[in-house]
């Protein structure tokens, strides 16, 4: 089929068709490059497929591997891990490995979102406050906090205002560190043993 150019297009109702189809071919060659697992990066920031994938990596990662084993015998008691013939030094070396690409990679999602200045770390304070009051070391719990911290904030945002957001999340930790120290569904010294 013979495509017509512009110019040769005489009906301007045509023209403006032709225009936007044409419009519409340069802006779909450029999102070609914009993909991340097969989908555009629009789609893909609201949909949780890569955080669900990461935290499912580094759950298999904890449970199932030798390397997951020796991380938590070494959270647990480094002293007792080493005696074990766990390589400490080398286990922590591998905790800072991953704790540094989960926050690079959270970073790079949340400043493909939003846009990236110099103060943006202080998004981290809610994480840790999301993780202490699941309970440090206890990964279903930061998973748990983080989404009721999130819904909370949200709610008290819309409807109360905007402003009462962080009080809101320093509040819950400090009521749920004076009663339960451990946090949600973290372990006591007697749990661990």
């Amino acid at each position: 089929m013979h495509r017509e150019t512009e110019a040769q297009v005489s009906n301007p109702r045509k023209r403006n068709g032709h225009r936007r189809r044409l419009e519409q071919q340069r802006w779909r060659h450029m999102q070609a490059d914009c993909y991340i697992c097969y989908r555009p990066i629009d789609y893909t920031l609201r949909s949780p497929d890569p955080y669900i994938l990461m935290l499912a990596g580094l759950w298999i990662f904890l449970y199932n591997t030798r390397m997951g084993l020796g991380i938590r015998a070494s959270s647990f008691d480094t002293n007792t891990a080493s005696l074990m013939g766990i390589n400490v030094n080398f286990v922590a070396m591998i905790v800072f490995l991953l704790s540094g690409a989960a926050a690079g990679l959270a970073g790079c999602f949340y400043g493909m979102k939003y846009s990236v200045f110099p103060s943006m770390g202080a998004i981290a304070n809610k994480g840790f406050v999301a993780a202490t009051i699941g309970g440090l070391g206890s990964l279903t719990g930061a998973v748990i906090s983080g989404l009721l911290l999130g819904f909370l904030e949200t709610m008290i945002a819309g409807y109360v205002s905007s402003t009462y957001r962080d009080l809101i999340a320093y509040a819950m930790l400090v009521i749920v560190l004076i009663f339960m120290p451990n946090g949600i569904l973290g372990k006591g010294m007697h749990d661990k043993i």
